[in-house]
């Protein structure tokens, strides 16, 4: 079974670390953040679904 993690408060400094170490790892995220948050630095993830 595969693990996907959910991760709230995306923007904050927090956040943002916990996000980039799982990403590097290769795991499944989803990101819970404000519709006015800036998305633009998980975009460009090298493993992102297409």
């Amino acid at each position: 079974m595969a693990v996907k993690y959910l991760v709230s408060g995306g923007e904050g400094a927090l956040g943002k670390t916990v996000i980039s170490m799982l990403l590097q790892r290769g795991e499944k995220v989803r990101i819970l953040m404000s519709e006015l948050s800036d998305t633009r630095i998980y975009r460009n993830n090298p493993n992102k679904k297409k």
